[in-house]
């Protein structure tokens, strides 16, 4: 499981101009691909959007927040089309609004022209601490691993046998159904989320 926190004001800001400042896209890109290689097991990524407030308000912008993120890890996308990775990798993007009352104002540089650092405002100055969305990346993580006991416990691999130790069979599906009820999706379209691949191994049902 590959959980990728996006600081996205580097990623929508200026066309991306900033990005290598405060989002290592090849880096991280590189990092999943060495994670991948020689590994037949399933993976989870989660493309995890932070301080983005600001790019959830309108229709607009949400369009652009995902068409950007797509761009930015395309490489990680089409590994999805590679038959070394068919039918083992779930990708999704979550949106994550860890203050939800801040939205990006703008950067301030330092003399040579580098961000030094990012300014928030709060468009309400009565608001309150108001995060949203922080549970969905847990719930997408639990659903996944407990898909995978679900469709691979024969193999006794060690999560299969913690959880056999802790939960009876009867728990586990109440456990899933639990976390899973809670899930948001692609059909969230005000949220901004979106699942790339792999629907199956989260847990969730599979379109036609």
């Amino acid at each position: 499981m590959i959980i990728v926190a996006i600081n996205t004001p580097y990623l929508m800001e200026f066309d991306g101009k900033y990005i290598d400042d405060g989002c290592a896209v090849d880096e991280i890109e590189w990092v999943i691909k060495r994670s991948l290689e020689g590994d037949e097991s399933e993976r989870l990524i989660l493309f995890v959007p932070i301080k983005c407030e600001k790019y959830l308000e309108t229709p607009d912008l949400r369009d652009h927040l995902h068409k950007s993120v797509k761009r930015a890890f395309n490489n990680t996308l089409m590994l999805t089309s590679n038959p070394l990775y068919t039918n083992r990798l779930a990708i999704a993007m979550l949106p994550v609004l860890t203050v939800g009352i801040a939205n990006f104002a703008r950067f301030k540089f330092a003399a040579d022209g580098r961000v030094e650092r990012e300014v928030y405002r709060k468009p309400d100055p009565h608001s309150r601490f108001s995060p949203k969305n922080v549970d969905q990346p847990m719930r997408y993580l639990m659903s996944f691993l407990l898909e995978q006991y679900a469709q691979n416990k024969a193999k006794g691999s060690w999560y299969d046998k913690l959880l056999s130790f802790i939960f009876r069979e009867g728990d586990l599906r109440e456990v899933a159904e639990y976390i899973r009820s809670g899930i948001k999706s692609d059909n969230d379209l005000e949220a901004g989320f979106e699942i790339f691949c792999g629907r199956g191994l989260i847990g969730l049902p599979v379109r036609g």
